[in-house]
């Protein structure tokens, strides 16, 4: 079982002596201490839910599994009204110290490249939430909210068309007389 340490996170770990002793790290993170996905996101003044074990795999591969949770406000794109997007991220990491490593993970590891140094614990929580991040956030369904946040709108079983919205512009800039067929093409 792995040995859990205090609620209060380290700044910084050294993953080959967290996996050595069978670490697993709990607690919470300001979300004040993650500056890039502020930056992205409407505002994210709450904190992180940071739950990660280090261990190795059956290959003697060190990993880190886990969760990171938080919520942040961002604009719905089809009211645009705020909206909490809940981000629930699920952490497998393979750590790895060059990229001959790196390709040879299994596809159910994301590999984390790391030199020598201890690496920045804000900083691999930062990048797993930001991956998390939808690049559109918008509410399902049909008028009110509560909608996962990252859905284009289309009813649940509907055909994507993603080519559908270009084929409505050049439909309506040929009826303006904006464009002649296949001008798009042509035009620099």
């Amino acid at each position: 079982m792995p040995r859990l340490m205090p609620a209060e996170l380290p700044e910084t770990i050294d993953p080959r002596q967290f996996t050595g002793r069978g670490r697993r790290i709990r607690g919470m993170m300001p979300g004040a201490a993650l500056a890039r996905l502020s930056a992205l996101v409407d505002r994210f003044d709450g904190e992180v839910r940071v739950d990660l074990a280090f261990g190795r795999d059956e290959h003697a591969r060190m990993r880190i599994t886990g969760a990171v949770q938080s919520a942040v406000m961002m604009t719905c794109q089809r009211c645009l009204k705020p909206m909490r997007v809940r981000l629930d991220c699920r952490v497998a990491l393979g750590v790895v110290f060059d990229e001959r490593q790196a390709d040879g993970l299994p596809p159910d590891l994301e590999p984390l490249l790391l030199d020598d140094t201890p690496a920045l614990l804000g900083d691999i929580v930062e990048d797993e939430l930001l991956l998390a991040l939808p690049a559109v956030a918008g509410k399902g369904g049909g008028g009110g909210g509560g909608g996962a946040a990252g859905t284009d709108g289309r009813r649940r079983g509907a055909k994507a068309e993603p080519l559908c919205g270009v084929a409505k512009v050049e439909i309506v800039n040929l009826i303006r007389g904006r464009r002649r067929p296949g001008a798009y093409l042509t035009e620099n």
